[in-house]
């Protein structure tokens, strides 16, 4: 079975607001796919894209979605959690949105969420003290939802 591509149809160009003035937009780094690319074969990530995310023109997070080679199976818990263990230091906890389990750890000004799918991982990092981190997070699994690609 051949790696998964990133299903780019995970990641709206705005999330919030109207269509003239969204609240946030984003908009794909490229230059991460090369380092992505560069990553080898010791890394379970099959393909990566990284997006940012701004707030006008000021950069306030990223987005990073991941599919995982073919014999990773984030079905199963133990494979999931070894991704968090690799991904997050510390204090870490569990919450639920839309259904979708995400886990989250809070450090000074910087909110990171972790999150599963069909053989892919997302990981979301907001800093700021202007903005709510988890209305951003429940913007975007909302948008993403309907696509199928978080069932796991």
């Amino acid at each position: 079975m051949p790696p998964k591509p990133v299903p780019l149809n995970v990641v709206p160009a705005a999330l919030g607001g109207t269509p003239a003035s969204p609240d946030f937009t984003l908009s794909e780094f490229t230059d991460a796919r090369k380092d992505f690319a560069k990553a080898g074969t010791k890394t379970v990530i099959a393909d990566g894209r990284l997006w940012e995310i701004r707030k006008g023109a000021t950069l306030i997070g990223t987005l990073q979605v991941s599919t995982v080679k073919p014999n990773i199976k984030l079905t199963k818990k133990k494979e999931r959690d070894r991704l968090v263990d690799l991904s997050m230091q510390g204090g870490i906890t569990t919450i639920k949105v839309r259904d979708i389990q995400v886990t989250t750890e809070t450090e000074a000004q910087k909110t990171t969420y972790l999150w599963f799918g069909k053989q892919l991982f997302e990981y979301l990092q907001i800093k700021g003290t202007d903005v709510k981190p988890e209305t951003i997070l429940r913007k975007l699994i909302v948008f993403q939802k309907p696509s199928g690609e978080l069932n796991l």
